[in-house]
């Protein structure tokens, strides 16, 4: 399982890639996403900024943007396990991603 870290009050990125079946996979035709971070949501519909699909999304990466966050800023340092569902024409009731992974929250 991989952890990411996401520093408070900073503005780092965490950029994934994405892949199935070994390949990164093309999500520019992602139309939402919706990352939960314990019991922590954050929405692409609430939180635009935080995602970024298109820039690099051809390639399989997906990047996050999410020290910043209030709801996120709140949460106490420690690391907590998080999923991602994705959204498209195809998955509309949406389509989770893998296994879940670890995001560790640093101050």
């Amino acid at each position: 399982m991989i952890t990411v870290t996401v520093y408070k009050n900073r503005d780092n990125t965490v950029d994934l890639e994405m892949r199935a079946d070994g390949q990164a996979q093309n999500i520019t035709g992602t139309t939402r996403m919706v990352l939960t971070i314990g019991d922590t949501v954050i929405d692409s519909q609430l939180y635009a900024g935080s995602f970024d699909w298109n820039t690099n999304g051809a390639n399989g990466q997906l990047s996050l943007t999410l020290g910043l966050l209030a709801n996120l800023i709140k949460m106490r340092a420690a690391t907590y396990l998080s999923s991602l569902v994705f959204y498209d024409a195809t998955y509309t009731s949406g389509l989770r991603w893998g296994n879940g992974f670890q995001t560790k929250i640093v101050e």
